[in-house]
């Protein structure tokens, strides 16, 4: 599904300032009819609020704010820790997020995705065009800033706003396909390889082979997984070039790691995260 993006500068972000994105959070609008009004909105300095996006009934998406500033949609941790929804907990895990660095809020590691709804509670449940949209939406993003396609935890993913302000945001996103959206995310989450795909990559990671006594490392790994599945998907990453071996990242974090012709993967043990770097930075 192509996305139908419009473009409304909004004046209220931030400055990442180095940081993270890890986390997707949704919202619902609580009024509004369109998702160019909303926009509109946003627009409005005095306003001193805004999203990133903005997806509307109609399926229209309305980007306020570039995806490498901060918008102003999520501020702070409200309510005692616990399990959050139930409209006094946050979730507990945002008080120990690494990511999160202890920032007054959560906006520099986050990405928020309104949906209008015209009922001031956030009762309306999404229609088709929206969901779709919604959807496609939520995938491109998590795709391109390697966000897990996953329910959120201190690791990242995708929750809505009432996992951290169950106070004043308790009933945000309100009515929201969860369960479909994971399926979908399952399902858009590895490229299904024809046979000559299959063969190519296998005889692509063997090239290599001459390097390592005649025998290639493991191809059964989670990285020479992930490996295939981005060589599927036509990422020219070369063959492995060392077999994995044990590091830390910069957040002190364990990684497996491996170095490619054209890359160098880092994969957090606890299974989080899988990230590919050339001379450049991140391979998204």
């Amino acid at each position: 599904m192509s996305l139908n993006i419009i473009d409304m500068a909004s004046p209220n972000y931030s400055s990442r300032d180095g940081a993270l994105v890890r986390w997707l959070i949704l919202h619902g609008t609580a009024g509004f009819e369109t998702a160019q009004q909303v926009g509109t909105y946003f627009g409005e300095r005095t306003s001193q609020v805004s999203a990133n996006y903005c997806v509307g009934t109609d399926g229209v998406i309305v980007r306020s704010v570039p995806e490498r500033f901060a918008a102003w949609g999520n501020g702070v941790i409200t309510g005692p820790a616990g399990i959050g929804g139930d409209g006094v907990h946050h979730d507990a895990w945002w008080d120990d997020c690494p990511q999160w660095g202890g920032l007054p809020n959560p906006n520099p590691v986050t990405i928020s995705i309104e949906h209008v709804k015209p009922s001031t509670d956030n009762s309306d449940t999404l229609t088709a065009a929206q969901k779709n949209a919604s959807f496609a939406l939520i995938k491109d993003i998590c795709v391109r800033q390697r966000i897990p396609m996953r329910q959120a935890n201190s690791q990242g993913g995708i929750t809505g706003h009432f996992s951290m302000d169950p106070v004043n945001r308790s009933r945000c996103p309100g009515p929201y396909p969860w369960d479909e959206l994971w399926a979908f995310l399952k399902g858009a989450s590895t490229v299904t390889p024809n046979k000559w795909q299959i063969a190519d990559a296998q005889k692509e990671w063997q090239s290599a082979a001459s390097l390592f006594g005649g025998t290639a490392p493991s191809y059964t790994t989670g990285i020479a997984q992930a490996w295939a599945q981005r060589v599927y998907a036509g990422q020219r990453l070369g063959p492995p070039l060392t077999a994995e071996y044990d590091s830390t990242d910069w957040g002190g974090n364990a990684i497996r790691v491996q170095q490619f012709a054209n890359a160098r993967c880092e994969w957090r043990t606890d299974g989080s995260s899988c990230r590919f770097f050339d001379a450049r930075g991140e391979i998204l």
